[in-house]
């Protein structure tokens, strides 16, 4: 049986970031947004994305099944 296939897409604006999981067949199954000016440095910012993107995989039994990440 073959996984399922995740792909987390990230929307970087200058009020808010917004990130969210997309399964296989279209249907986004997760969302988390944060402020982005609400970060104060780069690594804040960088963490605030990893922390992100794992929690999305997690909590959608994505884990290593996430096939490709867009940043936009």
């Amino acid at each position: 049986m073959q996984r399922q296939k995740f792909t987390i897409g990230i929307d970087i604006g200058g009020t808010n970031t917004v990130l969210g999981i997309v399964a296989g067949g279209g249907e986004c199954v997760g969302k988390i947004k944060f402020p982005t000016q609400g970060c104060q440095s780069i690594e804040d910012f960088r963490t605030k994305l990893v922390d992100g993107i794992t929690e999305l995989s997690q909590k959608r039994g994505a884990g290593k099944a996430i096939g490709g990440i867009g940043i936009a």
